[in-house]
């Protein structure tokens, strides 16, 4: 893609290719000036060269979909142990942000508990040099 005088590559990686290690997600990256890749997972970073993607928009945590609180943050039922639960990540040295949003579906059980839904909306802008 051409935008704001910026080209734009917008990449995706399926859920079943990444569970089954079908594709190297840096293989979905190029040459162009800024790189976007889609994950149903956010651990693809965690495959991903530092220099590979610049923005990782992900998913599948439900923010915990049923979480507990408890001094020191909620204790998540839904992936408890997982690295990136919900929101903003700077990984690689700050080189990718990954975004994690928690949706609005659920899993396993049709309701939340201290995980609201979330319907994330992104404003990107050039860094001024």
């Amino acid at each position: 893609l051409s935008v704001a005088d910026t080209t734009v590559r917008v990449a995706g990686v399926d859920a079943l290719s990444y569970l089954r290690r079908r594709v190297n997600p840096s293989d979905l990256s190029g040459g162009e000036e800024f790189r976007i890749l889609l994950s149903h997972y956010p651990t693809v970073v965690e495959r991903l060269q530092a220099d590979a993607f610049h923005l990782v928009l992900a998913g599948h945590m439900h923010g915990g979909q049923i979480c507990l609180p408890r001094p020191g943050g909620k204790l998540r039922l839904a992936h408890p142990g997982a690295p990136y639960a919900e929101g903003t990540f700077a990984v690689h040295g700050g080189a990718t942000t990954l975004v994690v949003s928690r949706g609005l579906g659920t899993t396993f059980v049709p309701f939340r508990f201290l995980a609201r839904p979330e319907l994330t909306e992104l404003v990107l802008r050039r860094l001024r040099a």
